[in-house]
């Protein structure tokens, strides 16, 4: 039985290449394993300044990320200028960083002697293949790595990925026509306002492991397990 809380926990970034790109806001609530609520009170969100960040028009940083920002602006109905001040006036990444790992640590499942074991689950919705792996690459970059080089801020093994929930229970129906998760708002009947905020989309996402967690409670409840191979 699980007891580690789950941190829901998205990115916003500057291109769409984890591999590469600046995180430009980090968000996360926790969700209680047992009740499957959102603890009250467990909002994180911070803005982050991109590292080669240079506002100025005609510099290498705008020429390189320009279709991105233009695209923070139409689903923040803002405009571009808004946003690279945003991004400028937001905190350094490593601050954001450090800040997030403290908060994690008070997630904890023990007060001392605290460890990866202990520590929060990871979630999301498509982390496995993008936000795990920018979160990689914060942990390598500020000293929060194994020594196999896996990061150590979370529970080392389990995760939650909304996506692959949403492929378990829709791969062999016509609807929804895509797994992304503003596809899967319009499906579901989310509201879509403010979507691609990271806090926003945490909070979305956590509602949407949410509600598929209990399903699958309730489902498992009425299966009869052991033994079934016999």
């Amino acid at each position: 039985m699980n007891f580690n809380k789950i941190c829901v926990y998205d990115f916003e970034t500057d291109s769409a290449d984890p591999m590469t790109c600046n995180p430009v806001q980090l968000a996360a609530v926790m969700v209680n394993p047992r009740t499957l609520e959102i603890i009250e009170g467990s909002e994180f969100n911070s803005g982050m300044q991109p590292l080669d960040f240079d506002p100025a028009e005609g510099s290498e940083y705008r020429a390189k990320h320009q279709d991105t920002i233009d695209w923070h602006a139409r689903v923040s109905d803002c405009t571009s200028d808004d946003i690279l001040k945003r991004w400028q006036e937001a905190p350094h990444q490593k601050d954001v960083f450090l800040s997030f790992a403290a908060y994690l640590e008070r997630y904890h499942t023990r007060a001392q002697r605290k460890n990866k074991f202990s520590a929060p689950l990871k979630a999301g919705y498509n982390i496995s293949k993008f936000d795990n792996t920018i979160m990689n690459r914060l942990c390598a970059d500020y000293d929060r790595v194994e020594k196999n080089g896996e990061m150590n801020i979370f529970h080392p093994r389990d995760q939650i990925d909304g996506l692959h929930l949403a492929f378990f229970w829709f791969e062999n129906m016509e609807e929804p026509k895509s797994y992304n998760m503003d596809t899967l708002r319009d499906y579901l009947g989310m509201s879509g306002e403010n979507a691609h905020d990271a806090l926003q989309d945490v909070k979305d996402t956590a509602k949407l492991i949410i509600r598929f967690m209990k399903l699958h409670r309730r489902s498992g409840e009425r299966v009869t397990f052991k033994g079934a191979f016999k």
